[in-house]
């Protein structure tokens, strides 16, 4: 009866043993359960951060060259109005210079025609005295 006991206790024992082992082992598995799960939301979180970083340097690039292409075409256009100016500026001058050059030339040749026309009264006077 006293060794029925003891097995008994012993047997009860055991099975305490076995439950708080069973019980240790769920806890450590929920744990490291918690932990990957932490682990894999952290990574989600920076993978999600990455990427919102990549698109916003990415969106950034996308605006700098949308401001240099709007820069170039601002600056050509710029320069093109300037170009466009100074050709008038100088059809302008180029006119004016020849318009001059044929006044002169109109005078010269109104002079000479006078000139010459004084010179043939002179020797027509010449000849009649």
């Amino acid at each position: 009866d006293t060794t029925s006991n003891t097995d008994k206790k012993t047997l009860a024992e055991s099975v305490v043993g076995a439950v708080k082992d069973a019980k240790d082992a769920i806890a450590n598995t929920a744990q490291a359960a918690k932990e990957k799960t932490q682990e894999a939301l952290s990574s989600a979180k920076s993978k999600a951060s990455d990427a919102v970083e990549t698109v916003k340097a990415k969106a950034g690039e996308v605006v700098d060259a949308v401001k240099t292409k709007a820069g170039d075409a601002v600056d050509a256009a710029k320069s093109k109005t300037g170009e466009t100016a100074d050709a008038a500026k100088s059809k302008a001058g180029d006119a004016r210079d020849a318009a001059k050059s044929k006044t002169a030339d109109a005078v010269d040749a109104v002079k000479t025609k006078a000139g010459e026309t004084a010179d043939a009264v002179k020797t027509k006077a010449g000849e009649t005295a």
